[in-house]
């Protein structure tokens, strides 16, 4: 039977250059590890668009196209369909376990909260990514 190990949240298991680039007193690009570098992880595979990576055209999702779509009921689902299919598909340490989502069609903008869990580390977290037009 397989054993699953459980960490701490101190304990660094992945690390990542920072998405937005801040950088830290000495002036060097900030690391994320471990669950920030996850959301890190999945917030990049959410803002890329399909074909936007030549060496791997196929990584991406239609989150960014799909906002152009009339939002309604039916298309909220299907987003958060595609959320919990995309991530899962390309970060094999998520599970996705919920994504709500709310929109204001008005000012073209749809806020997704995301629910998951990581392999190798107790707990749900969760994440928060708007999409504008």
């Amino acid at each position: 039977m397989p054993v699953t190990v459980r960490r701490n949240q101190s304990d660094v298991v992945w690390s990542d250059i920072d998405s937005k680039f801040l950088t830290d007193s000495q002036g060097n690009i900030k690391v994320v590890t471990n669950i920030d570098s996850v959301i890190a992880s999945m917030d990049n595979i959410m803002g890329t668009f399909v074909g936007e990576r030549v060496m791997v055209p196929e990584f991406a999702s239609r989150l960014k196209h799909l906002l152009f779509e009339p939002i309604n009921e039916d298309m909220m689902s299907f987003l958060a369909t595609e959320v919990k299919s995309v991530i899962e598909s390309w970060d094999n340490r998520v599970k996705v376990i919920a994504v709500s989502t709310t929109a204001d069609p008005d000012n073209s903008f749809v806020n997704m909260s995301i629910e998951f869990q990581v392999t190798g580390f107790q707990g749900t977290f969760t994440m928060s990514k708007v999409f504008t037009q």
